[in-house]
């Protein structure tokens, strides 16, 4: 007997409340709509979960489908939103701290008071536009953390220009595909990755010394004398796009994200509410997390200028160089991943005087756990641990843990300006409190889109709600939390990791038939990818598929989860990768 097709039913019931319904036969819907949409309350629910009666010989499953279910709304007053280009909102406060010491580079001790922050970002900016940039050409940067990546990226910006970032432990396959997708006129690197750049026709401007006589050096850039950059940058705040960072979206290769100047800077006045008491003025914090990610990038960097703070920057996690700083600059505030809260947490070399003077760590980019927290508060019981939420392509958070609201294990409540709804992954439906599905977000912080990808824009961004990809849910005080994760990606330390991409790489490979990607739990990374693989022949092994992505992909990429190497991938009628199995088999053995 061929198995019935299942039907799915969102009907509104005369009581006003949807209802969905699951039946296991097609014929006579249209007779069983009617019945079900007309049944009341008390019948609906005396009936869900039975047999259907003569019109279908199968089990009803039915739930009601958001009692009540609706979009919240952030519960603080809107923030006005200044129609400003990013620039000149950078620096808007600049006279109250213009001596303030804004930026240290926490390997050299080098440092720049605010005032001359400012100076060498306009210098920059006007170096770049005598070189020919103006509005709409795009500037790629592919830097270490240090000093001058706020200078170059603000400097580009305010003569009108986009910048792409992209991350410095890159390949040179990785580097070069974004700088073609994005069509970069430019790239600012420094000198010890000029190697891993090679597109013909884009311009490198470096930092550093003896370099070869076609490249620019940056440190001449900034002695430029910043008659070229505009007294008041001017752009379209709404459709000018600043920032062209890359994203796997939820699923696929990495895509640019378009962020217009109105979207950074609606999320920098979005966090800067006194309510959620986010940064206060004048903070310290020792910048670890990478500039080119939006997390490090539009809360930690742009908010700490905005706010008169000192920036102490490191250009990558060493434990000893990382301790240092903590006992020689004294943060007030740290931002981080779960991993590095796990590294204050357990190494046996952190003792509480390296963490005494931080009051507040803000922890996003990944999933933290209870448990972690705890173990750090025994060490630290002073620190205040604050949860967020976001995605590059919401410039990039949405939710904020609030004093006297934090919620360890919530990723805390909206922040202004923002709308949530949860939906069921099946149906669309809007669910209520309590009820699990795709969170999506409306609000000035949503991106315009995906470069040059109107397919992947509008199965991202739907009827105005930008879908994450996360599946949570929210309690009866909107506490909001995640659960699982819709998306294929794996975040590896905090970083995205897009199965398609590995996958892409490892069928290169001779004698690989087939191949699927997942994420695996790993203590300290909290996932890294495992691939499943499919032999043509008996000549390909582990190595082979292990250097073959360790030669093309950057490190975090790497099958650090293994190679296991199987029959057969399992996919659905329609052929797509049944990942839940993959992880369901890995998980039970």
């Amino acid at each position: 007997m061929e198995t019935p097709k299942l039907l799915k039913m969102v009907l509104r019931r005369k009581s006003g409340v949807n209802v969905i319904l699951s039946c296991g036969e097609m014929k006579n819907s249209s007779q069983r709509a009617k019945m079900f949409s007309s049944l009341s309350a008390k019948d609906f629910s005396t009936l869900s979960g039975k047999v259907c009666g003569s019109y279908c010989s199968s089990r009803v499953r039915a739930y009601s489908g958001n009692p009540g279910g609706k979009p919240i709304a952030c519960d603080l007053e809107d923030v006005p939103i200044p129609e400003m280009h990013f620039s000149s909102f950078l620096w808007s406060r600049e006279h109250l701290y213009k001596d303030n010491v804004s930026l240290v580079d926490g390997v050299t001790g080098r440092s720049l008071t605010l005032s001359e922050s400012h100076s060498l970002s306009r210098c920059f900016g006007s170096a770049l536009a005598k070189r020919g940039a103006g509005k709409g050409d795009v500037i790629g940067m592919v830097m270490p953390n240090c000093p001058e990546f706020p200078l170059v990226l603000a400097g580009a910006a305010g003569i009108g220009a986009t910048i792409t970032t992209i991350n410095p432990v890159y390949t040179r396959g990785e580097i070069s595909a974004q700088l073609r997708d994005s069509k970069a006129k430019w790239v600012v690197t420094v000198k010890e990755m000029v190697d891993k750049i090679d597109v013909e026709g884009v311009e490198m401007i470096v930092a550093g010394e003896g370099l070869d006589g076609n490249m620019v050096r940056l440190e001449d850039m900034f002695k430029d004398q910043g008659d070229q950059y505009p007294a008041q940058p001017s752009c379209d705040p709404g459709t000018d796009v600043m920032l062209l960072p890359y994203s796997s979206g939820t699923t696929g290769k990495p895509k640019g994200v378009m962020l217009t100047h109105r979207n950074l800077v609606a999320n920098m006045a979005q966090m800067d509410h006194p309510s959620l008491d986010f940064m206060a003025r004048e903070e310290v914090t020792v910048n670890i997390l990478p500039m080119y990610h939006a997390y490090a990038l539009n809360v930690t960097m742009t908010n700490m200028i905005w706010n008169g703070g000192k920036i102490v920057t490191l250009p990558k996690f060493e434990p000893q160089q990382f301790l240092q700083a903590l006992v020689k600059y004294r943060p007030t505030i740290l931002h981080l991943a779960p991993p590095l809260v796990g590294f204050l947490a357990n190494h046996p070399s952190v003792t509480s005087d390296h963490v005494s003077s931080i009051h507040t760590i803000t922890v996003a980019a990944a999933p933290l756990g209870t448990a972690l927290i705890q173990q750090l508060l025994q060490k630290a019981p002073h620190i205040e641990f604050r949860e967020a939420y976001g995605m590059t392509e919401l410039s990039p958070v949405t939710t904020y843990s609030r004093i006297g609201r934090v919620v360890h294990g919530s990723i805390g409540q909206l922040v202004p300006n923002t709308k949530m709804k949860v939906v069921d992954v099946e149906t669309g439906a809007t669910l209520g409190e309590g009820q699990r599905g795709e969170l999506c977000f409306q609000g000035p912080q949503v991106m315009a889109g995906y470069l040059n990808n109107p397919s992947s824009t509008a199965n991202t961004i739907v009827d105005g709600w930008l879908h994450s990809g996360d599946i949570g849910y929210f309690d009866q005080h909107e506490n909001v939390y995640i659960v699982d994760r819709l998306k294929e990606l794996i975040k590896v330390k905090g970083l995205q990791v897009a199965p398609a991409e590995l996958e892409d790489v490892i069928r290169r490979i001779a004698g690989v038939k087939d191949v699927a990607v997942i994420g695996v739990p790993d203590a300290r990374s909290g996932e890294v990818p495992r691939a499943y693989v499919v032999r043509e022949g008996v000549d390909v092994d582990e190595k082979t598929i292990f250097s073959g992505v360790a030669r093309d992909l950057a490190r975090h990429k790497h099958l650090d989860g293994g190679v296991e190497f199987v029959q057969e991938i399992p996919k659905s009628a329609a052929g797509k990768i049944l990942r839940k199995h993959l992880r369901e088999a890995h998980k039970n053995k």
